[in-house]
């Protein structure tokens, strides 16, 4: 069974708590409904989105007209507790993606060819992101060095059980330790749009048009490849 993971618990702090993730991207999708539709695309059995009391009627009121989609209350504050949350549904992979990120439609592989993978993306703001330097994730970390940051994350049962055993200060940590471990591989993103503020929101807005018809928001400087590390 594949599950797709949605962590939407966060508080929005910085949009005056309003869910960002139910913000439109055209006249029919909003991020989460379209993130949605992408996880059913690349063959998700269910889709688990995790959130926080003061959230979940509004998602499950958003969804009740998509099918496969479950529910979970976040326990715990940071992204590494959504994952762990997520991973008390019993799966054989999972599939993980930000509900407020513009990402190309099918934004993960339709086969899993090592127990953990990242979907990574082209970023000359490696300060926003979590970015794969040397084999390993470092995360927002001021640079002048463009860099590949990771959009989307998949990992199998394995990689579940492995990080049952472990204690982790954070997501990266586990990430990091799940690349030292296992064989892991890499796809493409053509492009990746986060709006974590206002002027990111406005800014997909101006590109929408552009980004719709050409396929992404900038062209495909990243030729994917594919790693098989043994940890």
């Amino acid at each position: 069974m594949r599950l797709g993971v949605l962590p939407a618990a966060g508080k929005s702090e910085r949009w005056g708590g309003y869910p960002k993730e139910l913000l439109p991207v055209s006249a029919n999708q909003t991020f989460m409904s379209r993130a949605v539709d992408s996880l059913h695309a690349c063959g998700c059995d269910l889709v688990l989105i995790v959130s926080n009391p003061a959230k979940i009627h509004l998602h499950a009121f958003h969804l009740k007209t998509k099918e496969r989609v479950l529910f979970a209350l976040q326990e715990g504050d940071e992204m590494w507790s959504a994952m762990t949350t997520a991973m008390k549904t019993p799966a054989d992979e999972y599939f993980f993606m930000m509900p407020d990120t513009f990402v190309p439609s099918e934004p993960f592989p339709r086969v899993l060819v090592a127990s953990f993978g990242l979907g990574l993306f082209l970023t000359e703001e490696p300060g926003r992101f979590g970015v794969l330097r040397n084999g390993v994730v470092v995360n927002k970390e001021p640079s002048d060095v463009p860099g590949l940051a990771w959009g989307t994350l998949a990992w199998k049962r394995s990689v579940t059980e492995f990080w049952k055993t472990r204690r982790y200060a954070g997501y990266t940590d586990a990430i990091n330790d799940a690349i030292r471990k296992f064989s892991y591989c890499e796809w493409h993103l053509d492009y990746y749009f986060d709006i974590g503020s206002m002027e990111y929101y406005a800014e997909f807005l101006l590109t929408q048009d552009e980004t719709v018809d050409s396929g992404g928001l900038e062209p495909a400087l990243y030729e994917g490849c594919k790693h098989d590390r043994q940890g």
